[in-house]
């Protein structure tokens, strides 16, 4: 199969041997957004802001209230204050020279005839902090940003202490309250809402309580980048290629799906032929083994029946004929075997010794016989079985050498996997590197993406089976 780049075209059809499952990148890049795109944006909401905003309301009265009494108690020389001082001329000109120094809008035509009486102010206050803490039990944003609030999008509100904490993972998985993005106030809305609160008239007042408004949910880019991520983690679209069915058709241009599709099938491939040539191997040397194991007991068994025939031809016993000529002499005959021979003809010896005689040398030959076919035995063994270890040690050394030759062609295929750990690798320590640079502040933030990409990095290992 050619190495195809993106952008060639297909010279052949291609066609699978077997099922292949594919992942389709475009279909899966889509899935992803998708679904990124229905992740709620995480937003940090504080809880003390509303209590905050109430101190700082009752500390610049109280202020207020003290610069107030002390000009008029100094203008009226230490003269305790009453009710009567209201309206006076004094009184104004310390009303006025005390506004000054405070905050605008404060309501001083509410406040200072209850102090100038010496009652307790509470019940202005009060008046006063019931439309700010009703408009702050609301999420209140200081500005609504495309990038970091897309208005068609959910918010998830997660209860924080203060606006430089981050959650928890644990806490961004588990933690929260969901509610559409339109609820969300901005800070001017808010304190227009807080001067609609005061009837007409109380348009200052209303303007002095709006100024204690402030902002209780504040963005969190970084977190919602990482829910995401582990929300579209894993997430593939696969396409299903039968066996024999042509994965790319002749004239057809590489793109990222054909690509891959012919990555896996190449992988296939390689793997299929890296098992058929170990299984050849291995069927070639049971055959091997089983052939000197049969030819063993072949070269046993003929041995073992050649050994039983000579043992049965030396036992045997020589007959011996006495046949009388006309010359009364007397010719001893030995029957063996395989054929008669002739001993001698003789009219002094008698015919026990011409048996004893000729039963000596049929023992000498029938020895010799023996020891001949015993040595041409052995000696055709032993170079049987060096024959056979010879053929063995070829077929051994020709078995390690392509083996080691297809471990070269897998560590060529392992690169790309290799490659793919030492990215996420390289991403953990740049990201432990920002860490320790970092300040507390966003610690939290960049550990939460260390254990992110930690957990891509053992998936993408449990997937590929590689240690």
């Amino acid at each position: 199969m050619p190495d195809y780049k993106i952008g060639d075209v297909a010279v052949e059809d291609v066609v699978t041997p077997v099922r292949l499952l594919v992942v389709n990148p475009e279909s899966t890049d889509t899935l992803k957004h998708e679904v990124a795109d229905r992740v709620p944006v995480v937003m940090r909401r504080t809880a003390p802001t509303t209590a905050e905003a109430e101190a700082e309301l009752r500390a610049a009265i109280a202020t207020a209230r003290i610069r107030f009494l002390s000009s008029l108690n100094i203008t009226l020389g230490g003269r305790p204050t009453t009710a009567a001082e209201v309206g006076s001329e004094f009184y104004r000109d310390t009303l006025r020279k005390v506004s000054l120094e405070s905050p605008p809008n404060l309501p001083f035509a509410q406040l200072a005839p209850v102090w100038v009486s010496g009652f307790s102010d509470e019940n202005v206050i009060d008046s006063l902090l019931r439309p700010l803490r009703e408009v702050m039990a609301s999420p209140i944003v200081a500005e609504r940003n495309e990038r970091t609030l897309p208005s068609d999008q959910p918010v998830r509100l997660i209860q924080v202490q203060r606006a430089t904490d981050f959650p928890s993972l644990q806490e961004l998985e588990s933690f929260g309250e969901a509610m559409p993005a339109s609820k969300l106030l901005l800070l001017s809305q808010a304190r227009r809402l807080v001067e609609s609160s005061f009837p007409a008239g109380q348009e200052e007042t209303g303007r002095f309580v709006a100024g204690f408004v402030r902002n209780n949910t504040f963005p969190a880019p970084g977190l919602t980048e990482i829910l995401r991520v582990r929300r579209i983690d894993g997430i593939t679209v696969s396409d299903t290629y039968e066996a024999a069915q042509t994965v790319v058709k002749k004239g057809q241009m590489i793109d990222r799906r054909a690509l891959v599709a012919l990555t896996i099938l190449r992988e296939k491939n390689l793997v299929g032929v890296l098992q058929a040539r170990l299984d050849q191997e291995q069927v070639v040397t049971g055959m091997k083994a089983e052939q000197i194991r049969w030819m063993m007991i072949a070269l046993g068994g003929a041995g073992v029946v050649l050994l039983i025939a000579l043992i049965h031809r030396g036992t045997r016993p020589a007959v011996a004929s006495v046949l009388p000529t006309p010359d009364n002499q007397v010719m001893a005959i030995s029957v063996s075997t395989s054929s008669p021979t002739l001993v001698g003809t003789t009219t002094s010896v008698s015919w026990r010794d011409q048996t004893t005689l000729t039963g000596t040398r049929e023992n000498q030959v029938r020895e010799a016989v023996r020891m001949g076919v015993i040595g041409w035995m052995r000696e055709k063994f032993v170079q049987t079985l060096f024959s056979d270890r010879a053929e063995l040690l070829a077929v051994h050394r020709q078995a390690e050498s392509e083996i080691r030759l297809l471990e070269q062609r897998l560590e060529k295929f392992n690169v790309a996997v290799q490659d793919r750990f030492t990215v996420y690798e390289k991403r953990i320590a740049e990201l432990e590197g920002e860490l320790a640079a970092k300040g507390e502040l966003n610690r939290e933030l960049i550990g939460a993406k260390i254990e992110v990409v930690k957990e891509k990095l053992s998936v993408e290992r449990e997937r590929l089976g590689v240690n």
